[in-house]
């Protein structure tokens, strides 16, 4: 997943491996339950065993699963079960016991429990068990990830405009507006929830103290859904309060989304963070937008030269020139400049229509859908096209 993606830049978000929890006060137990998932790639024994109830509450990094004997103490153990359920802990719970009454089974199902083994399950029903889960928490998706991002040359240069046209031209080929996620990453003065008239609800103060509890049905309470059915994940904004925003944190929410949609369109802010590093190495395109000045010109050269060391080596960057007006030709700056200065990463030219774009806004809705005709829509389709082609030639 995304996380696997971003290897280069953080080494210890790329494991997929998960975590698991014994809890018993039998050591017998704990050691058989050691011994069955010893060898297993995909599960390590967490730090977090323990032969009482409280690991389920205090135990960090919280384990992805746990593995709780109930047998020892069945009330205090469905007691202590209920409240991690109350308190919205992370994790799954698989119990176990010799026997289980329906009276108990029916307080573990209301406790969230995933599933029930008898005391003496073999490996192979432990790491069955363990695997649905995982397959559960991992959100089936329909096809190959693909992962776009979306840099501002500079403030203005309509960023989140061409981000959000691109995520339903994409839609006309094979990447259906349902298994789509756009994603803001511009904490402090993002707009994407705007653009499309949608609830920003992204948690982010909440779920940077704890990030592991994330996982894919607390993301999709957190996102936002446009009338297209377009998933958007947006926090409120910030403007007058900094928050620190950790590369770790921005990998996990990308992984999570990645677990959930096909295809996730990222709009970037325009001052390079602690993130941005992470994010450039696992996405297969990246677009910078800018403007037809010269300074913006410059910056999105620049940014364009040091991404390529930053990604996989089949990743690409390229250049969109928004606003461009048919009287810059024969003036000052024109196309062949653009050119010249943006040294083989120019992807094309998005003409100049405020008017269009503010309606857009206005109405909460792409730009195709206030004028199905219009020319920045036809360009764009042009660089979508040829840009994500397979078969689309390098960056320089």
């Amino acid at each position: 997943m995304f996380a696997s993606r971003a290897v280069r830049q953080i080494k210890p978000a790329a494991s997929d491996a998960r975590t698991v929890a014994v809890v018993s006060p039998n050591e017998v137990f704990r050691a058989r339950l050691r011994v069955n998932l010893a060898n297993q790639l995909d599960y390590v024994i967490s730090a977090s065993e323990s032969s009482g109830y409280e690991t389920l509450f205090h135990a960090r990094p919280a384990p992805d699963i746990m593995l709780v004997d109930i047998d020892a103490n069945r009330a205090a153990a469905i007691a202590a079960i209920e409240r991690w359920h109350d308190s919205g802990q992370p994790g799954s719970i698989i119990t176990f016991s010799e026997t289980l009454d329906e009276a108990s089974l029916r307080a573990l199902l209301r406790a969230g429990v995933k599933d029930w083994l008898p005391l003496d399950a073999d490996a192979a029903s432990v790491l069955a068990a363990c695997e649905s889960i995982s397959s559960q928490r991992r959100a089936t998706r329909s096809g190959d990830l693909a992962c776009f991002a979306f840099i501002p040359a500079a403030g203005g240069v309509g960023n989140t405009t061409i981000a959000i046209e691109t995520a339903f031209l994409l839609a006309r080929s094979d990447r259906p507006l349902a298994r789509t996620c756009l994603i803001d990453l511009n904490f402090q003065t993002g707009s994407l929830a705007d653009h499309l008239g949608v609830t920003p609800a992204l948690d982010v103060k909440s779920l940077l103290k704890d990030p592991a509890r994330l996982d894919s049905l607390l993301l999709e309470a957190m996102l936002g859904r446009h009338s297209s059915g377009l998933a958007v994940m947006a926090a409120p904004r910030s403007p007058a309060e900094h928050v620190s925003i950790s590369a770790a944190f921005v990998v996990r929410v990308l992984d999570v989304a990645s677990q959930m949609f096909d295809t996730l369109l990222i709009d970037m802010p325009p001052m390079w963070t602690p993130y941005s590093d992470h994010v450039v190495a696992g996405c297969d395109r990246v677009f910078i937008v800018t403007e037809p000045s010269v300074p913006a010109l410059h910056r999105a050269r620049d940014i364009a030269e040091v991404l390529p060391q930053k990604m996989a080596e089949n990743a690409r960057v390229r250049v969109i020139v928004n606003k461009w007006r048919r009287d810059f030709l024969g003036a000052t700056l024109s196309k062949r400049d653009a050119e010249q200065v943006l040294n083989g990463f120019l992807a094309g030219f998005l003409p100049e229509d405020g008017a269009l774009v503010r309606d857009a806004i206005n109405r909460g809705e792409q730009l195709s859908a206030t004028s199905r005709t219009n020319k920045i829509s036809r360009e764009l389709a042009r660089i979508v096209v040829a840009e994500t082609a397979p078969q689309a030639a390098p960056h320089p």
